[in-house]
């Protein structure tokens, strides 16, 4: 793909989805793909939706549960995390923080814009108005 847009792959930021779910095979956790890119970083997605929805005071030491690799061998460290609230796969499931939730939305996206772990990504979404 580089070389076709006469780019070399150094000069590309790469954003690799892999969930990193500890059911799925060792070969396709987060920490395999580092040497290429930023990885998402769902640990970080789903920490955030839970402390939301319960005690948001839990949020206080994110970065070391999800980034520290001393405390949690599958951690991502910040600057190899891509970051987000919801994401294209994710802003249709049940549970999910999305616009439907208002204010609690807005003020995630706020937190994760502040908050200094990864590099974060918005979710430029559309509520469909109409059927058909």
């Amino acid at each position: 793909m580089a070389r076709k847009i006469g780019k070399s792959a150094d000069d590309i930021y790469w954003i690799q989805e892999v969930i990193g779910n500890a059911n799925e095979a060792p070969g396709i956790q987060p920490r395999n793909y580092l040497g290429t890119g930023t990885v998402t970083q769902f640990d970080y997605k789903s920490d955030l939706n839970a402390k939301f929805k319960g005690k948001i005071a839990g949020l206080k030491d994110l970065s070391m549960r999800i980034g520290d690799l001393s405390q949690n061998p599958n951690a991502v460290e910040s600057k190899d995390a891509n970051v987000f609230v919801p994401n294209w796969d994710t802003a249709r499931n049940d549970g999910a923080i999305t616009y439907k939730n208002g204010s609690m939305y807005a003020l995630a996206n706020a937190f994760m814009l502040a908050y200094d772990y990864g590099t974060p990504r918005l979710l430029s979404d559309y509520k469909r108005l109409f059927s058909g």
